[in-house]
């Protein structure tokens, strides 16, 4: 797992600011209104630090690996499952393709429900200033609001997750289909003589 997070972490190291500036517009856009990408960014580092770019960075990262994690998991294991239950539905391209997107609708809103706490923090991270810590951003979540503070926007989470995983691994099955590529076909090792 570490080893996850740290390669999760160099990846989401770049699109952090995004998602740091991306909250802020939403939580006070008149702050924001009739400035572009590039000034609205401007703004946020002349008003908090080039600094509050990250100030989110490891709860991102933690709802991006938990996120990640969950939704393979659980859409390998829920379509392994309806295909052992029901082998008929392998016959068709048409039945795989409708089980792929259950069980992608199914992992994209297990996933959300369970990084949602971390998004939840991220949110009150980036909303509050690039200042404002981590641990204080939880502890001021439970308190204000108990645990449901960290299920605010699920449903609507939940539902957007769900619907584009869905699409990803239904168009995933689609371009196998298409190219005729099997699983043990994505996993091939290559050796090297060096």
């Amino acid at each position: 797992l570490a080893v996850g997070v740290d390669m999760a972490s160099a990846m989401y190291m770049t699109a952090n600011p995004a998602e740091a500036l991306r909250i802020r517009v939403v939580a006070d856009p008149a702050r924001f209104e009739g400035l572009g990408l590039l000034q609205s960014a401007a703004l946020v580092a002349d008003d908090e630090g080039a600094d509050a770019f990250y100030a989110g960075f490891r709860p991102l990262v933690i709802r991006q690996v938990i996120f990640g994690m969950v939704k393979f998991f659980f859409f390998d294991s829920l379509a392994d499952a309806i295909f052992q239950s029901f082998p008929s539905l392998e016959a068709t391209a048409g039945s795989r393709l409708f089980v792929s997107f259950l069980a992608g609708l199914a992992a994209g809103t297990a996933s959300s429900l369970v990084s949602q706490p971390a998004d939840a923090v991220l949110s009150r991270v980036n909303t509050r200033g690039g200042q404002y810590p981590v641990v204080q951003a939880f502890s001021d979540i439970l308190e204000e609001e108990s645990f449901a503070g960290f299920y605010r926007g699920a449903l609507a989470r939940c539902a957007w997750s769900g619907l584009v995983i869905s699409g990803q691994f239904a168009i995933y099955d689609v371009l196998k289909s298409l190219f005729a590529v099997a699983g043990p076909d994505l996993t091939l090792h290559l050796d090297l003589a060096l």
